[in-house]
C-alpha cells in the first residue's frame, strides 16, 4: 500500500482538483469534479482519499458533498483543449457529456446545428442526452498514468 500513497503524492495533491467515480449503482463510469481535502499517509494509509464534490451537495441543500474514495477511483483532471466552444464533433465519436452533475460516457447519435448541440447515447444508463459542445469533450481513458484516446 505505501507505494500507491507514493504514486498518488507524486500525482495529486491536497487542495487541487481531480475527478472520481463511483460503483454506487445508477452512478458507474461517470466521472465528477472533486477538490483533494486529504490524501493517505504512509502513517495512517487505508489507501483513500477525502474528497469534496465539486457539483454534488450533502441532503441539505447546502453543503458540497464530502466522502473517502479509495485511490484507485481518483484521477487527474483531463486536458482542456485550446478553445472547447470550437469543438466539432461527427456521428459516433466517443464523448463524455456533462449530465446529472458528473461526465458521463457516450457516443454522439446526432448533430442538431443549434447551435452545436447534440444527441448523446450514454454507455450506462443507455440513455439519449440533448447537450450543448460546451457540455461534451472528447473520451480520454486515465491508464498507467497517462492520458489515451479511448477506441
Amino acid at each position: 500500500m505505501g507505494a500507491n500513497v507514493d504514486a498518488a503524492e507524486m500525482i495529486f495533491s491536497e487542495g487541487k482538483e481531480a475527478e472520481v467515480t463511483s460503483d454506487i449503482e445508477g452512478l458507474e463510469g461517470a466521472w465528477y469534479t472533486v477538490t483533494i481535502l486529504k490524501l493517505p499517509n504512509k502513517k495512517n494509509n487505508d489507501g483513500k482519499a477525502l474528497v469534496r464534490y465539486k457539483n454534488i451537495i450533502e441532503d441539505d441543500s447546502e453543503t458540497p458533498y464530502t466522502v473517502s474514495v479509495p485511490l484507485s477511483d481518483i484521477r487527474p483532471l483531463p486536458p482542456r483543449p485550446r478553445d472547447p466552444g470550437e469543438l466539432f464533433y461527427q456521428v459516433k465519436d466517443v464523448v463524455d457529456a456533462f449530465y446529472l452533475h458528473g461526465w458521463w460516457p457516450g457516443s454522439i447519435s446526432k448533430v442538431l446545428y443549434n447551435p452545436k448541440r447534440y444527441i448523446v447515447t450514454l454507455a450506462n444508463p443507455t440513455e439519449d442526452v440533448e447537450v450543448s459542445s460546451s457540455d461534451m469533450r472528447r473520451h480520454l481513458e486515465w491508464v498507467d498514468g497517462k492520458w489515451g484516446i479511448s477506441e
